[in-house]
């Protein structure tokens, strides 16, 4: 007779049960529950760097469920230029579209590569904006509220980890 000293755990092909023996249901997982599939890439053989990299940060940063939420919350249009490179993030009830090229948007935001990439990995945005070097338009609290969802918050697991300031 086999062990059933712990009947919720499921054995083999057995459907799961509770203490009781009774079948329990397992939630269903949601059809985009993976963050990837929230992020969608219009004419990726067409996109450029900037998309790529939006992807990139929109698809780590929406692994957590409070930014996912967030995220999926907003109704929005974003222009982000870097260089010649344009992208228009637009922010809907199933995810973020990421479309190259500029289109009608909410709110803008333009700088060189290395402003916006200086933004993105933390080192403020107040300061570029004040000397010049990224431009802002629209909605500035949409953008604002934008913000945490593309900030860089992993570390490569190939790097050490950063050392704590004494």
């Amino acid at each position: 007779m086999p062990d059933r000293s712990n009947a919720s755990e499921p054995r083999g092909d057995e459907p799961p049960r509770g203490a009781d023996r009774a079948l329990v249901r397992r939630p269903a997982e949601p059809l985009a529950a993976r963050a990837e599939h929230l992020v969608i890439l219009h004419e990726p053989e067409r996109m450029n760097l900037l998309g790529l990299l939006m992807r990139g940060l929109l698809a780590a940063n929406l692994e957590d469920p409070e930014l996912r939420a967030r995220a999926l919350r907003l109704r929005a249009g974003i222009h982000v230029r870097a260089g010649d490179m344009h992208v228009t993030l637009r922010f809907a009830e199933d995810g973020v579209h990421i479309t190259a090229g500029a289109e009608a948007s909410n709110a803008r935001v333009s700088g060189d590569m290395k402003a916006l990439l200086g933004v993105v990995t933390g080192a403020g945005m107040i300061g570029p904006v004040l000397r010049g070097r990224v431009r802002i338009g629209g909605n500035p609290f949409l953008l604002l509220r934008v913000l945490p969802l593309i900030r860089a918050r992993a570390v490569h697991p190939s790097l050490p980890p950063a050392e704590e300031s004494q």
